[in-house]
């Protein structure tokens, strides 16, 4: 007896089109996939800046609870007593014996630093720059850690009778190795606060 036995194949027209419509579901899954973390790591970079700015504000909160007002000045390398101003980027803040300073800093490498005197140094997206706090004229302290870049940093002095601090910043995260460029741009947080002595000691 002859049986007769039919095998079927797939057609090159229909593998084609299974490749095509496998590809189009990868590409959807990969981009959604790559979405997703993105926000993932927007997200995160946002709550990390706006932690590491508050921590800074609260020293220096405290620091003007503690002591008072002084001035502000425009260079870093001058002492407070001198070239004050109405708006600047060194915040100073009187203490009994030696002042504290409040200013914008480079961090070059892990040896080497430079003082910044003006917010338009740090524009530049391959610079690292962050809040310092000095004392007694050469004890210093970073306020914001590498993860963060302070893109600006301003202090507006005004009311004399009752010292009033307005401080605006820019922050953004640090550029780290594979990070693109467009997300630590678009990342930028610009923070506006206002410090009063006598509204401070009144908490």
């Amino acid at each position: 007896m002859k049986t007769n036995t039919r095998q079927t194949w797939f057609t090159l027209i229909e593998v084609i089109v299974a490749l095509t419509v496998f590809s189009l579901i990868m590409v959807s899954v990969m981009t959604i996939f790559y979405l997703a973390s993105q926000m993932s790591t927007r997200v995160e970079l946002n709550r990390h800046m706006q932690e590491n700015v508050k921590n800074a504000l609260d020293i220096i909160s405290e620091d003007i609870r503690t002591w008072n007002i002084d001035w502000v000045r425009e260079f870093a390398w001058l002492t407070c007593q001198t070239n004050d101003w109405e708006s600047s980027h060194v915040l100073c803040i009187s203490r009994s014996l030696n002042n504290i300073e409040i200013w914008l800093w480079e961090k070059i490498s892990d040896t080497s630093s430079n003082i910044i005197n003006g917010s338009h140094y740090c524009s530049d997206i391959v610079r690292q720059c962050h809040i310092l706090k000095r004392e007694n004229g050469w004890e210093w302290y970073p306020l914001t850690n590498s993860m963060s870049h302070i893109t600006r940093l301003d202090f507006t002095f005004w009311n004399p009778g009752h010292p009033k601090i307005m401080i605006n910043l820019g922050i953004r995260p640090a550029l780290m190795q594979g990070m693109a460029s467009n997300l630590l741009e678009s990342q930028e947080i610009a923070i506006q606060t206002t410090l009063s002595e006598r509204f401070i000691q009144q908490n």
